[in-house]
């Protein structure tokens, strides 16, 4: 049977506290890491709203681009409509003169 003396539980109450106080110094630095991290999060966050500001953006950008997109397509109707009503006066016209030059009345 082994003895347990005073010194050995001193030793063994050393070492405790000294794993103890270990502990807390990595304690310590993991809570200096979290205010150095929570300082920059601070800086971010003016950043993130800018870019949640840049998506609105975007997306009145979308619809800008589909209201274009709709402006065009009546446009190119109307000037399709436009050009055969033109395509229409300007072969009757060609049709007319035509007649009257090759056709002349006897």
């Amino acid at each position: 049977m082994s003895t347990v003396t005073d010194n050995d539980l001193k030793e063994l109450k050393d070492l405790i506290n000294n794993r103890f106080d270990e502990i807390k110094q990595e304690f310590n630095g993991i809570d200096k890491r979290l205010t150095v991290i929570e300082t920059r999060m601070d800086e971010w966050r003016p950043s993130i709203s800018k870019i949640s500001d840049l998506a609105d953006v975007k997306a009145d950008i979308r619809n800008i681009d589909k209201r274009l997109d709709e402006f065009n397509s009546r446009f190119n109707i109307m000037t399709l409509g436009f050009l055969s009503i033109i395509g229409v006066l300007v072969t009757g016209v060609l049709g007319a003169i035509a007649k009257l030059v090759f056709f002349p009345n006897p």
